[in-house]
This record gives C-alpha cells, structure tokens and sequence, in this order.
C-alpha cells in the first residue's frame, strides 16, 4: 500500500503503509540526541570562556587566547587518536576506525 510523497507523508510510505519521514526520525534518534548535545555543550563552553575571558580580561584574557589558538591550531586527526588511544587499551577497542570517525568533526561518511 504505497502512497507517495505529498502533504500528508512527505517522504511518502513504504510498501507497508509506513510514514518513510516518521521511520527516519525514529532511527536517527540517538544520533540527533548527541549531535544537539555536542553542540549546546560546545556553545555553553565557548559563552563561559569567553564570558571568563571578557570579565577578567590581561593575563587570564591572554591565556585563554593561546589556548584556543593551540587548540584550533592542532591537527584534528592526531588530536582524535590521541582522545581514542586514551580512553581504553587496544586489546579493548574493537572497532577504532569506527571511534576515529566518530571523533572527527567533520569526517566523512563511510
């Protein structure tokens, strides 16, 4: 019982009548909830750095500076391996290409 793609089921259904839209967001969920969480913990941290940094401003400014330019300036792909390597011992890690992506910012799918 296909029906396809219109204002009713945006993504249409499959052959069983299943909303496509509705099966996609329940699949994806857990990745939407640690996607949302990566990035409110990425704003929190940068607003109170940079609300720490602008309030006490001289030395404390210029320390957070260089550590954020240390921290952008850093290789991302040594910088994941260094975080997979340290959170197990190797004979505990069974997929670390897996970890690696996922560790990555901007990583490629596949």
């Amino acid at each position: 019982m296909f029906v396809p793609s219109g204002r009713l089921f945006l993504l249409g259904t499959e052959e069983y009548g299943r909303d496509r839209l509705s099966r996609l967001l329940y699949g994806a969920r857990v990745s939407l909830y640690v996607g949302l969480l990566a990035v409110g913990l990425g704003i929190t941290s940068g607003a109170l750095l940079g609300l720490v940094s602008g309030y006490f401003r001289g030395k404390t400014d210029f320390l957070l500076q260089r550590l954020m330019d240390w921290l952008m300036a850093f290789p991302t792909l040594v910088l994941a391996l260094a975080i997979v390597s340290a959170q197990s011992p190797l004979s505990a890690r069974p997929y670390p290409a897996a970890r690696i992506q996922a560790a990555l910012p901007h990583a490629p799918p596949g």
